[in-house]
């Protein structure tokens, strides 16, 4: 970690540019580790052919190594993949930027049938003020079972601070 700039100059560029599929998953496990900002020159091609577990981890680097305004698209995408694992991420991530754009997206993944989905995106709802309060209060009243239950346990735990220093 104390060598993170030296290394994301020369190691990692030469990881990535390798194409070796378990080393650059590695290495994303190792920037996510080091929890701190680092400059990662072509992560975008990265996030183009990532998949799966590899883009989920790359996702929860996006406040490490970019702007919310850079990847906001990329996020927006990533809250419309097929994966479960990278929806969740996602929502993770734009709950920690506040990223108003993905509101309406984690408004509809209240009714996910993944129920730990419908759940982290009521928990990301919570983060958005009286705003993600007053969706979650909706999908109480509109009494839909998934959304409901979901919305129900986030505001519950947000009101007793329960989420309190959680991390999405």
């Amino acid at each position: 970690r104390h060598y993170a700039a030296q290394l994301c100059d020369k190691a990692v560029p030469r990881i990535i540019a390798s194409g070796d599929r378990r080393r650059i998953s590695t290495l994303l496990e190792i920037l996510g580790a080091w929890r701190r900002t680092i400059h990662l020159e072509g992560w975008q091609r990265l996030f183009r052919t990532s998949k799966g577990a590899d883009r989920a981890v790359l996702i929860r680097l996006l406040p490490y190594l970019t702007t919310p305004e850079e990847a906001e698209s990329e996020l927006l995408a990533a809250l419309q993949d097929p994966s479960s694992e990278i929806k969740r991420a996602a929502a993770g991530v734009a709950a920690h930027w506040g990223l108003a754009s993905a509101v309406p997206t984690l408004t509809s993944m209240l009714s996910d049938p993944q129920t730990e989905n419908a759940l982290i995106a009521a928990q990301a709802l919570t983060r958005f003020g009286t705003d993600g309060e007053q969706i979650l209060e909706a999908a109480i009243l509109a009494n839909e079972r998934r959304a409901s239950g979901a919305a129900l346990e986030a505001l519950e735990d947000f009101n007793t601070g329960r989420m309190v220093g959680t991390r999405l």
